[in-house]
């Protein structure tokens, strides 16, 4: 099932494709629709699941950043029952999850983004369609009424560690920064970018080094 859920949530299950996600999500969260022209072909993407992109794990998958940044909730059920877990407990290690043996996903549920909020998403690949990620990121920004100052913000980037990262030290170094002046921005832009190297761990493999991913990020 594909559905708005209370608290203005958006709950999709494991059998909902890529392309009917995208159609669905196309006027209430334009950016992701948007995102996902670049994820594969319209043939993948027909039988291509969110719950599959999730649960395999990679930390270069596409749709985890986006997911991370809207607090998605994994919905899971085995033998034991069912139960329930924020994605940015879900990922232990590189292709390690917190499911347990005999676990499937039922379903994942997400905030949309409030109005006024900006999200911008992310990738970076050695093409511009069809292609695995090097690095993908998500940023999600709540303004402060006059849009000086942010009031809360979420980043999270993939291909910079063994799995989808949330970046929660430089959140908490911008959450309340201002930016009233250019040399208020440039001063916490500085500070952010020294913030994310030091959260990072970035790997070289056939796709890129790790001082590349670096560049890529800053």
């Amino acid at each position: 099932a594909l559905k708005k859920i209370a608290g203005g949530r958006i709950s999709v299950g494991a059998k909902v494709s890529l392309t009917d996600l995208r159609t669905f999500l196309k006027p209430l969260v334009p950016e992701f629709a948007n995102f996902l022209d670049l994820f594969a072909s319209p043939q993948i993407k027909n039988s291509a699941t969110l719950i599959g992109n999730v649960g395999n794990a990679s930390p270069i998958a596409d749709t985890p950043p986006f997911l991370l940044v809207c607090d998605a909730i994994v919905h899971l059920a085995g033998k034991s029952g069912k139960r329930k877990i924020p994605l940015d407990q879900f990922y232990l290690d590189y292709r390690k999850t917190a499911m347990k043996l005999g676990e499937i996903i039922t379903s994942i549920d997400f905030a949309i983004p409030k109005k006024g909020s900006s999200l911008a998403l992310y990738k970076t690949s050695q093409r511009k369609d069809l292609d695995i990620s090097i690095v993908n990121a998500a940023f999600k920004v709540e303004w402060a009424k006059d849009k000086t100052a942010i009031k809360e913000i979420k980043i999270s980037m993939g291909g910079v560690a063994a799995t989808p990262l949330r970046l929660k030290k430089t959140e908490k170094l911008l959450k309340g920064a201002i930016l009233k002046t250019a040399q208020e921005k440039e001063k916490i832009l500085k500070q952010a970018v020294a913030s994310i190297h030091s959260e990072m761990n970035p790997l070289s493999d056939l796709r890129s080094s790790s001082t590349y991913r670096r560049v890529v990020v800053e």
